[in-house]
C-alpha cells in the first residue's frame, strides 16, 4: 500500500496528490500574542487543545504534512477597518529543515504571520486548511491552502 492509499478516506486531489484538508480538529486561536519561538508556541499549543478537548494533544498531521513537501502558499481573508471591507491575504511559508512542516511550526508561522491582522476579527479561531482548486500562477507546484476561520 502506497502512502497516497492512507490518504483516500481523508481526501487527496488527485490533481495534484495533496490533501484536501490539513490540520482540522486542531484547536487555535489567533487572538494570542505573537510568539518569540517555536517551543513557546509548542507549549502552548498542546495546552490549548487539551484543555479545549480534554485529550492528549500529538501531532496526528504529520504524514499529511510531508505529503506538502516544504514549501506552502496559505491564502487568509480579514476584514480592514480603514478599507471598510474583507481582504485576502497570501503568505509563502518554508519548513526549517527544509523537508516538510510540523504541526507546531506550521501553524506557528501561520500565527505569527496572521495574527495582527486577525487578532481584532470576528472569524479569528483555526478551524483547518483547504486546499485550494487552482494553483497560484506566481509559485506553481506549491500547494496553496485557504484557512478556514470560525468565531
Amino acid at each position: 500500500m502506497g502512502i497516497f492509499d492512507l490518504f483516500k478516506k481523508k481526501g487527496v486531489d488527485k490533481r495534484v496528490e495533496f490533501p484536501k484538508e490539513l490540520l482540522s480538529g486542531i484547536a487555535w486561536t489567533f487572538r494570542q500574542e505573537a510568539f518569540s519561538s517555536l517551543a513557546a508556541f509548542t507549549k502552548d499549543l498542546k495546552e490549548y487543545n487539551e484543555e479545549v478537548s480534554g485529550e492528549s494533544f500529538s501531532d496526528t498531521w504529520s504524514d499529511e504534512l510531508k505529503l506538502i513537501g516544504n514549501r506552502i502558499l496559505v491564502q487568509y481573508e480579514y476584514w480592514d477597518s480603514s478599507q471598510d471591507d474583507s481582504r485576502e491575504e497570501q503568505l509563502l511559508l518554508q519548513a526549517d529543515d527544509g523537508r516538510h512542516f510540523t504541526t507546531a511550526e506550521l501553524l506557528y508561522k501561520i500565527h505569527n504571520q496572521v495574527r495582527d491582522k486577525l487578532v481584532d476579527d470576528d472569524h479569528v479561531f483555526f478551524e483547518g486548511l483547504e486546499l485550494l482548486e487552482e494553483d497560484d500562477a506566481k509559485c506553481p507546484d506549491i500547494p496553496c491552502y485557504y484557512i478556514l476561520q470560525g468565531s
